[in-house]
């Protein structure tokens, strides 16, 4: 399955990569209180209903995301 930030956060998390590439390029994500309530949205999503990933975090993920195969 192919990851990127139109995944949604929990297809991200099964992944050991995917959570190595979140806590590098969004530190607190992963540890955050509210995100169960997020896994359901895409990282794109999350990022655009918080205001808190900026925009060149939210691209280094995808591209890193993208880069897994």
């Amino acid at each position: 399955m192919a990851l990127s930030a139109e995944s949604k956060l929990k297809e991200i998390l099964e992944d050991p990569r995917g959570v190595a590439i979140m806590d590098e390029i969004i530190p607190g994500l992963t540890s955050h209180p509210q995100l169960k309530l997020g896994k359901v949205m895409s990282l794109r999503k999350v990022a655009a209903l918080t205001g808190k990933i900026t925009d060149e975090q939210l691209e280094a993920a995808d591209k890193a995301l993208k880069a897994l195969e």
